[in-house]
């Protein structure tokens, strides 16, 4: 399994990019910081060969938050998410 971690600013509209950057440098799980994403939750990026599980926590306002971003093959072996 390889690791990773990115400093990505804003992930509203680069979340493709963030996929595919993933898959391209192939790792396996990846921590992100400054989503900018509100609340918490949970998504799912990229196409076929990239497609990755997006975890976030952020604040209420949209100004900070950090996430974990991991290949689709491995989300099958999460088993509690604890924020």
């Amino acid at each position: 399994m390889r690791v990773g971690t990115a400093n990505v600013g804003p992930m509203v509209g680069i979340n493709r990019e963030v996929a595919v950057m993933l898959g391209r440098r192939k790792v396996d799980l990846r921590a992100v910081q400054e989503t900018r994403f509100r609340n918490e939750g949970t998504r799912m990026y990229g196409s076929d060969g990239e497609r990755c599980k997006f975890w976030w926590s952020g604040g209420s306002e949209g100004n900070s938050g950090v996430g974990v971003m991991i290949k689709e093959e491995w989300k099958k072996n999460i088993i509690e998410v604890v924020r």
